[in-house]
């Protein structure tokens, strides 16, 4: 089977994928209560700004290969908050462009089935739901890129039963920092194209080995 660019739909998690999340839990920078204001020093604000300029790239770079979803395990609106918060110009991306789409798998799962279930669950069902709809015919990849196993697992489990599809992950690590975010969407940012290309699914994982090399 040959890969297919015209045919490609990418998935990225949200926290600790895009948004440095454990990183801003750690210095204590997380709304405590909706619609709480969070003051953020002025170096911490040069660092995040640093973040959304690579995010927006490799969001961009994603989209010239087709439909980009940002599926988050987090409540609905929890991605707008974070972007209103620490990343306006990926808040602006995403809301100006139309092949962006945010997904709560969590709120679409209990809006669907009812309570229950837990990131892995969601993750597959959301997947799964995306496949079907934007591989309708024809062959294609289906990438997703995140820190946690839910996304990975589920990306391979929905093309078992779909030989059409070539299943491509690249996992980051856990728990990052800022700048290890950085990196890792930069390193993200080479690979897209590459990883399209391959004629074969693939499983990658940055280490933090890979992150310390010069």
């Amino acid at each position: 089977m040959v890969a297919d660019e015209a045919h490609t739909v990418v998935v990225f998690d949200w926290d600790d994928t895009l948004c440095p999340s454990s990183w801003l839990h750690a210095h204590e920078l997380l709304p405590a209560y909706q619609g709480h204001a969070v003051e953020l020093p002025p170096v911490v604000r040069d660092v995040l700004a640093m973040l959304a300029e690579k995010v927006c790239d490799l969001l961009v770079a994603a989209m010239a290969l087709g439909p980009v979803f940002v599926v988050t395990a987090a409540e609905g609106g929890w991605v707008e908050t974070a972007c209103a918060l620490y990343m306006p110009s990926v808040g602006s991306l995403l809301q100006r462009s139309p092949d962006l789409h945010i997904v709560s798998a969590r709120t679409w799962f209990e809006g669907t089935y009812g309570s229950g279930g837990d990131a892995r669950h969601w993750k597959l069902e959301v997947l799964g739901v995306i496949a079907s709809k934007c591989f309708v015919s024809g062959s294609g990849n289906l990438v997703s890129v995140g820190d946690s196993l839910a996304e990975r697992d589920a990306c391979h489990a929905v093309v078992t039963n779909c030989p059409h599809i070539l299943a491509k992950t690249l996992k980051f690590i856990d728990v990052p920092d800022v700048l290890e975010i950085a990196s890792q969407v930069e390193l993200a940012f080479g690979s897209l194209h590459h990883m399209c290309v391959h004629n074969d699914h693939l499983d990658l994982h940055i280490t933090r080995d890979q992150l310390l090399r010069p």
